[in-house]
């Protein structure tokens, strides 16, 4: 009886361990799924049921504040399902409209599938969070702080319900009224394409057109595991002057870079790189 109890009490444990093993191979196919070299969703700032609803283009929307870009003071923001945004000087985005293209594939506005959401936010905790990474991607920036920020959010865009990829992305206006910046999240770039042409990401004003790496061709897709401040899929930049400015962290200096961390190696900084 002993000896029967011993093997039953084997062929358990032995089962237990098989069981044991299959659940650690799932769990690790799902982390090894999600986007690692991404920004991540729950890093996103808030997106809730509060904040208003773009079906095809929001209406004119009146800043909290004044957002100056390309030298030209805009208090009016248009919100688009395609992954973009106008802003000008009066309510009816006539004159002076400069365009945010966060991340834009061209369709009919049908097509799109997925949510579009915007809110302002004076919120402490959102506006300290938008100056540590403005702070932090500046250091030009001293202590800047923002007096408010417009967040707009594209959640799980795409062609059709049928189609398996989906953008998910933020754009943060942040200003005090005075120096301003954009913040660009890039949690998913997946669908990048449509009947040839590649996304556009890219900042339009009166006198300026920048666009951010691999617009507009196959490359855009890698915004999310890429970055100009060493974070992948977070893009920083400063946008009230008269061209506009890459955020940049000295990857050698904060140690983070492979040939800085090599011995006896040498490196070079550059915007959003380093040699």
């Amino acid at each position: 009886q002993i000896r029967t109890w011993l093997a039953s009490s084997i062929e358990v444990h032995r089962d237990m361990a098989g069981w044991c093993i299959q659940l650690l191979v799932v769990t690790f196919a799902l982390l090894s799924a999600s986007p690692a070299d991404a920004y991540q969703l729950d890093k996103l700032y808030s997106f809730n049921d509060t904040s208003a609803v773009v079906e095809t283009a929001s209406s004119a929307v009146m800043l909290n504040g004044t957002f100056r870009f390309n030298e030209a003071d805009k208090s009016y923001i248009r919100v688009a399902r395609d992954g973009s945004l106008a802003i000008g000087t009066n309510v009816s985005l006539s004159v002076n409209v400069s365009k945010i293209y966060a991340y834009v594939v061209t369709l009919s506005t049908t097509a799109y599938n997925g949510q579009v959401l915007y809110r302002q936010s004076t919120s402490p905790s959102e506006l300290a969070s938008a100056a540590a990474t403005i702070q932090s991607a500046f250091t030009s920036s001293g202590n800047f702080t923002p007096s408010f920020l417009f967040i707009s959010t594209w959640l799980n865009i795409g062609v059709n319900s049928s189609q398996n990829v989906s953008n998910t992305f933020q754009c943060i206006l942040a200003t005090d009224g005075t120096a301003s910046y954009v913040l660009l999240l890039y949690n998913s770039t997946a669908f990048s394409s449509s009947n040839g042409s590649f996304a556009l990401s890219r900042f339009v004003g009166d006198s300026i057109s920048y666009d951010l790496p691999g617009s507009g061709t196959a490359a855009v897709s890698s915004l999310s595991s890429t970055s100009n401040v060493a974070i992948p899929g977070l893009w920083v930049y400063r946008v009230d002057g008269s061209t506009i400015l890459s955020g940049d962290v000295d990857e050698c200096s904060t140690g983070i870079s492979s040939c800085a961390l090599a011995p006896n190696g040498t490196c070079t900084n550059t915007i959003g790189s380093y040699s």
